[in-house]
């Protein structure tokens, strides 16, 4: 396992623990953090620099209920971690369930992340956030 495999696990760790200040703290300043979906998908959108991804997460936190969050699998290159996983909840508006599964890129450089893009199926995903 790589460093930023290990920083990869600890993102998600901090994730679970509701620790976002620690999540933005591995983040450059530059960073852009991509998130899939169209306007069904609260949190959807690209973000630059770590005050904007704090963002994301009041987004997130806003719409959505996580019951389950489980990176299965990394894949590391040189300074690349891809993850993949699943993930369930309930949107928070409606209480209807949601669940797919996920792989997340994370790109590196000079120890912090410098970009994230995650794919997921927000087609399956959106039809919780609708009344």
């Amino acid at each position: 396992m790589t460093d930023q495999t290990q920083v990869v696990r600890d993102i998600y760790t901090a994730f679970g623990e509701g620790r976002i200040p620690d999540i933005l703290a591995q983040l450059a300043d530059d960073i852009t953090f991509v998130q899939p979906g169209g306007p069904d998908i609260p949190w959807a959108g690209a973000y630059k620099g770590p005050a904007d991804v704090g963002r994301f997460f009041a987004k997130l936190d806003d719409a959505v209920a996580v019951d389950a969050f489980e990176p299965r699998e990394y894949v590391t290159q040189g300074d690349t971690v891809i993850a993949l996983g699943a993930w369930a909840g309930k949107a928070k508006a409606t209480g209807k369930p949601f669940a797919s599964t996920w792989s997340m890129t994370w790109k590196f450089r000079a120890g912090k992340v410098s970009f994230y893009e995650a794919f997921e199926d927000t087609a399956v995903m959106a039809p919780a956030f609708k009344a």
